[in-house]
C-alpha cells in the first residue's frame, strides 16, 4: 500500500515539474526592459536597432522536435526479451520565436509569438 502510495505522489510531483510556466508578456509591457529580457531569456538571436529608436528583438524560446522517434525496450515480464525496435510519427513541432519591440526608452512596446519553418 505504501508502495502505491509512493508511486502516485511521485508522478504527481513529476506532472507538476512539466506544467508550463509561461510568461503572460502582456502585463509586462511598459514596463519590462530590454536588460530584463536579456537576463530573464538570455542574449537574444536577432537583433535590430532602427532608425526611429525602436528596437526589434528575437528570441528562440523553444526548440522544436523533428517528425519521428524510434526506439525499442525489453519486456521487463520476461527476463532476456528484447522487443524490436518501434517506430513512432509524432506530429513535428516548428521552433518557437518570440519578437519583442522595445522603444527608445528600453521598455517593450509590443510582442509576438510564431513558430518557424518545420526541421
Amino acid at each position: 500500500m505504501k508502495i502505491k502510495f509512493l508511486l502516485g505522489l511521485c508522478l504527481a510531483l513529476l506532472l507538476a515539474g512539466c506544467a508550463s510556466t509561461s510568461t503572460n508578456w502582456d502585463q509586462r509591457v511598459g514596463s519590462l526592459t530590454y536588460e530584463q529580457a536579456v537576463a530573464e531569456l538570455g542574449e537574444p538571436i536577432g537583433d535590430l536597432k532602427k532608425t526611429d529608436g525602436n528596437r526589434d528583438v528575437t528570441w528562440l524560446a523553444e526548440r522544436g522536435s523533428p517528425q519521428r522517434a524510434t526506439y525499442g525496450m525489453g519486456d521487463p515480464a520476461v527476463p532476456g526479451a528484447v522487443a524490436p525496435p518501434a517506430r513512432s510519427d509524432f506530429p513535428p513541432q516548428a521552433d518557437r520565436y518570440l519578437h519583442f519591440v522595445f522603444g527608445p526608452d528600453g521598455r517593450l512596446m509590443s510582442w509576438r509569438e510564431d513558430r518557424g519553418p518545420l526541421r
